[in-house]
């Protein structure tokens, strides 16, 4: 090939490419999936590995470039794992080439550069999109917001986030959690990752919402308005009818639970208190109750916690509160 079309790109840039191309090959081994994790354990790994993913995500018509179509021909017949890679590192190759301009301020392809939202203790922030989606945090969340002319990818980092999203058919909205995604058109839907349980709420339109395993896809469901998803630590799927008015309830300062754990409820409210709650064994962790509860108002839990009799509950000099088996 005359022209390298790595050629310019950055030493970082170059393995971000690589690893890339290894991974859409779909013929990594176990140990180099490892590798890529230790890899990707690096932020800045990690930053150059997502710009080679927007590339090839935003510049979608090249995937039917005649020369990446030919290249798939002259290999399919060959079925071995080096030629799967070939197949993908050329196609990112040419995805890189072609798009490079993608993180410049030059040309037509205007694109914001990456940007952090976060709220703190307590505290709820609402944030216009450039799009003109809204994007509200819960407390203690943090979201990066990555829009082109090809896409719109937001990383929820920690805690909860309302998406009303502006309608544009030609630029999908993609919500990334960790090894899920959640995918949009036009819809308002509120996405929870502020405990171990993955949660999704579909307020209105419809949503898609996948999980990956090594970063290949594993499961992907569309959902229409009143429904959610819920996933737990062991990748356990569960389908849900939607409550709207607890969905939001944190809108307006208040917290819902549903049978929910003295555990779960303990960590909600640590993300609008300073005052500390710690359980001291498990059987306390795992009490449930129901209730609606003022997110900066402990002291009604702790109230009710002592009038059901779930556990005791010690006071302490530095006004810090333990809860435990009576």
């Amino acid at each position: 090939m005359a022209h390298d079309p790595n050629a310019g790109l950055s030493p970082l840039m170059n393995e971000a490419f690589d690893w890339f191309a290894a991974a859409r090959s779909g013929a990594m081994s176990a140990s180099e999936s490892e590798k890529l994790d230790l890899w990707l354990s690096d932020d800045e790994n990690q930053r150059a590995y997502r710009k080679v993913e927007m590339l090839w995500n935003g510049v979608e018509p090249l995937k039917s470039n005649p020369s990446v179509l030919m290249m798939r021909e002259e290999a399919a017949p060959r079925r071995r794992p080096y030629f799967a890679w070939a197949v993908a590192a050329g196609i990112c190759a040419m995805v890189l080439a072609a798009g490079w301009h993608f993180f410049q301020p030059v040309g037509t392809v205007a694109v914001a550069a990456e940007q952090v939202f976060s709220s703190g203790l307590g505290q709820k922030r609402t944030v216009v999109l450039s799009d003109g989606s809204v994007v509200t945090l819960d407390a203690a969340s943090s979201v990066r917001v990555a829009l082109s002319d090809g896409t719109r990818h937001i990383w929820l980092d920690k805690g909860r986030a309302l998406f009303k999203v502006r309608h544009d058919p030609s630029r999908p909205f993609e919500v990334d959690v960790g090894d899920k995604k959640v995918t949009a058109l036009g819809t308002e839907f509120v996405v929870d990752r502020s405990s171990a349980l993955f949660d999704v709420a579909l307020l209105e339109g419809r949503l898609r919402v996948e999980s990956y395993r090594d970063r290949k896809p594993a499961r992907a469901v569309e959902i229409v308005a009143g429904t959610g998803v819920q996933i737990d630590p062991r990748g356990q799927w569960a389908f849900t009818e939607v409550d709207a008015a607890a969905s939001t309830a944190w809108l307006s300062g208040k917290l819902v639970f549903k049978e929910s754990s003295l555990s779960e409820i303990v960590h909600q409210l640590s993300r609008y208190n300073a005052q500390r709650i710690t359980i001291a064994d498990q059987a306390t962790a795992d009490q449930r109750v129901s209730a609606v509860l003022r997110a900066d108002d402990q002291q009604t839990f702790l109230g009710i916690v002592q009038e059901l009799q779930l556990a005791s509950v010690t006071r302490r000099a530095d006004g810090s509160v333990t809860l435990s088996q009576r």
